[in-house]
């Protein structure tokens, strides 16, 4: 079983995580000083998530975007919380892996819609 890493580009720069099970999360070795590497624990988030196959190469990865962004608009109950330059990309395979057989997910940290109907606001037509 293998645990996704992850790389998003930023204001300039790109980073990249290794996610953890929670049962090995605490036992996590500590970074030397000097390095450029840190451990942080996030909280849980919601997000949408789009599986494709292949390398994620970035013109893939601008398809997979797009992609993703209209399936949640054609949905209509979440939208992006963050702007739409902050998705993640996740690898789950070792380089070596055969492009068919690889497995990415490209995702970005959505909210709920409210919708009118489940609220007290009224809506009038205008003519």
């Amino acid at each position: 079983r293998y645990n996704p890493y992850s790389t998003a580009d930023g204001q300039g720069s790109k980073t990249m995580a290794f996610i953890l099970p929670n049962e090995v999360s605490e036992s996590a070795p500590s970074p030397s000083k000097g390095d450029e590497i840190s451990i942080q624990r996030l909280p849980a988030q919601t997000v949408a998530v789009l599986e494709f196959p292949g390398f994620a190469t970035e013109k893939e990865i601008k398809a997979q975007k797009e992609k993703l962004l209209s399936s949640l608009q054609t949905d209509g109950r979440f939208t992006p919380i963050d702007d739409t330059d902050s998705f993640r990309v996740l690898q789950w395979n070792p380089p070596y892996t055969l492009p068919w057989l690889r497995r990415n997910e490209i995702c970005i940290k959505v909210k709920e819609v409210e919708s009118a109907a489940g609220s007290n606001v009224v809506l009038d037509a205008v003519e």
